[in-house]
């Protein structure tokens, strides 16, 4: 049994720390037939066993394959050399400069624009800078998305790069680790408010950066916005903390709202970049992009192509170039296509990237598909709809991707509420019907309604949905539209009648599903031209209208549809195995046609051939351009046309696809009939 002596000398031994432990103040005593032990390297190795155990614990909670230079992502997406400098450049200087104070800056822009890209750039270097926390690149589609990792997987990271960082949070996980299960917020505040905020480790007041790329890809809106909540709060906190976040997200409602309080609540702090498809950087971008990668193609493929050889032709580097329009994800889709090593044959590659794109034929089986990768993305964005609002999403689309195929439609002359009156949408379920595609579709806040349209972003886009199988949930449906947008046509033309000296509206029994209120009365002839609208019509927030003068929209409604539906009619019946009137009985569509006042809502009255007769009319249009044609169907007095006259004629020329009187058979499945009428 040990014992202790008074008098006993440990002068000889190691020197010891006297001010802690159970000999605290001790003297004058001695220890007799004992072993002495130096336990401080024991102490230093029970801590490094204890600190590899808390960093394991918290890798489990982390996403490990996000980072940016993780296997899982090579090779990461890249900025070209050359492209994308502007941008970067003024990020960079953002938060290079002091006197500038940002402390949270965001990225916005559409989908396959090139934000990782970026967003790889602006990490990278700052990686070699030594001034990087933290990078996470989210994935939905890799299942990268938990929102409870993402604190986690930036605290994981700063461990590895941040020494007293990671002493701090390895002993304070071996003391506490439950925190890693509560809620995103407490697990913030453990990370990171606790250790960079209150107790300034790891910065030493030089700037830190953490970049998040893929804010919408994580699951759930309500997490999405909570985490931009967070950080906002966190530097209202701290705002002198050289801690800056750089976000990247598309453009989605609720991370624009959340981002909105940012630029409410840090002023100078906040700094957003938005990063549109077809600006003129964009566009310049992509053409310096392919440039690159077709000389370096050739210089890959000298067997395939030899120095003497013009590759790509003139036509197809223009084709493809204007068709991409800025759009990164498209050019790159297409020359991986075209370089794919396993092929070997870049030439004839191209030519069936070009022969797609002019053709739009199927892009079903993906093996011959240069655009499945891009296909994956947008049906990655489709997938996102809910299946009850689905439907009338898919109608919105159809009916903006027939009004880009009606011949003369010009995008800027149809607003926004214009659409919906057509469609007879209201506003709020024409708007949550495209909350989830603001990153495909360009439409405006509701307020500038009237000055905006919707259009896609890019045509890609439309091109995929059209060629989906027939099966697809996402199929756009062009015929079943049409028909759709024929018969809403003819019940708007029918409520109306004219004034008969000033060619304007007299009276209407058309209810708006989107009426407006305005401070004054518009006059007609503005509604014509959306960018006078802006000085002549402010549109409140409001969409009540106890005041409205309901004609101005309401005329809005009708020039639009006055002057579309001949050219929907004539692209409908141009052959075409998608895009027909469908279940609308040929009798039933000329019975509509001579039930409208052509003579007054929808022709010119001045034309020559409005006194020709029916057959000199469909003798003349027969060997006419198809652009005099068209205007020709266009500003025809109709009225004076028997019906029957309208189905022989059209169906003995083959202009439309019509056929016998039987009400049930549908336009594009009916014969064409001879010189008296007979089915051939």
């Amino acid at each position: 049994m040990e014992k202790l002596t008074r008098g006993a000398d440990l002068s000889a031994g190691r020197e010891c720390d006297t001010t802690h432990g159970s000999f605290m103040q001790a003297h004058h005593f001695s220890i007799q037939s004992s072993n002495l032990y130096d336990i401080t390297t024991q102490n230093n190795h029970f801590y490094g066993v204890q600190s590899d155990h808390s960093l394991n614990v918290l890798s489990r909670e982390a996403m490990l394959d996000v980072a940016f230079d993780s296997a899982a992502r090579d090779p990461p997406p890249r900025c070209h050399p050359g492209t994308r400098a502007a941008i970067i450049q003024s990020v960079q200087e953002r938060f290079q400069s002091p006197e500038l104070g940002a402390r949270l800056i965001r990225l916005s822009g559409p989908a396959g624009v090139g934000k990782s890209a970026i967003m790889q750039n602006l990490t990278e270097a700052e990686d070699a800078g030594k001034t990087l926390g933290a990078a996470v690149f989210l994935s939905r589609a890799n299942g990268r998305n938990v929102p409870k990792k993402v604190f986690a997987t930036i605290s994981y990271q700063m461990c590895l790069a941040q020494p007293t960082y990671r002493e701090y949070i390895t002993r304070h996980i071996s003391d506490n680790p439950s925190f890693l299960n509560k809620t995103i917020a407490k697990q913030f505040e453990h990370l990171i408010l606790i250790p960079l905020g209150q107790k300034n480790i790891a910065t030493n007041s030089r700037r830190l950066l953490i970049f998040l790329d893929g804010l919408d890809e994580l699951q759930g809106e309500r997490e999405q916005a909570e985490i931009v909540d967070i950080i906002i709060s966190f530097i209202v906190q701290y705002p002198s903390l050289p801690l800056i976040w750089v976000i990247a997200s598309r453009p989605e409602p609720h991370i624009g709202q959340a981002f909105s309080r940012a630029k409410r609540q840090l002023g100078t702090m906040f700094h957003g970049f938005d990063i549109p498809i077809d600006s003129v950087e964009s566009v310049r971008d992509v053409e310096r992009f392919l440039h690159s990668e077709f000389t370096r193609i050739r210089e890959s493929f000298p067997d395939v192509i030899s120095p003497s050889q013009i590759w790509p032709l003139g036509h197809q580097f223009l084709m493809l170039s204007n068709i991409s329009s800025g759009h990164f994800a498209f050019a790159s889709t297409a020359i991986r296509y075209i370089d794919d090593p396993s092929y070997g044959n870049p030439v004839s590659r191209l030519n069936r990237v070009v022969s797609i794109l002019h053709k739009r034929f199927s892009r079903h089986d993906s093996d011959k598909n240069p655009f499945h990768a891009l296909d994956t993305l947008y049906a990655q964005i489709m997938a996102d709809i809910p299946t009850d609002v689905l439907p009338i999403t898919r109608s919105i689309l159809c009916y903006i991707a027939i009004l880009n195929r009606i011949e003369r439609y010009r995008p800027d002359r149809e607003s926004t509420v214009t659409t919906c009156n057509i469609m007879g949408l209201e506003q709020h379920v024409f708007y949550g019907a495209l909350r989830k595609l603001h990153s495909v579709l360009g439409f405006p806040e509701p307020r500038k309604g009237l000055l905006h349209p919707v259009r896609f972003l890019h045509t890609s886009f439309s091109d995929y949905l059209e060629s989906l199988a027939p099966s697809s949930p996402y199929k756009l449906k062009l015929s079943e539209t049409a028909t759709c947008m024929w018969r809403r046509y003819m019940e708007i033309l029918r409520s109306i009648q004219w004034n008969q000296g000033n060619d304007g509206l007299k009276d209407s029994r058309l209810e708006l599903s989107w009426p407006l209120k305005a401070e004054r009365p518009l006059p007609l002839d503005l509604l014509l031209i959306p960018s006078e609208l802006d000085q002549a019509f402010h549109l409140n927030e409001s969409t009540e209208s106890p005041s409205l003068v309901l004609e101005h929209v309401e005329s809005d409604v009708l020039i639009s549809v006055r002057r579309r539906w001949p050219n929907l009619l004539f692209e409908s019946f141009t052959p075409s195995p998608d895009f027909n009137l469908r279940h609308i009985p040929v009798q039933d569509l000329a019975n509509d046609i001579q039930q409208l006042d052509f003579s007054r809502s929808l022709t010119n009255r001045s034309f020559l051939w409005n006194t020709l007769s029916p057959v000199e009319w469909f003798e003349y249009g027969n060997n006419c351009p198809i652009s005099i044609r068209d205007k020709m169907i266009r500003d025809y007095a109709f009225t004076s046309i028997d019906p029957e006259i309208i189905r022989k004629s059209l169906a003995q020329r083959g202009w439309f696809v019509c056929g016998t009187r039987r009400q049930s058979a549908a336009l594009h499945d009916l014969p064409f009939l001879d010189s008296d009428g007979e089915i051939l």
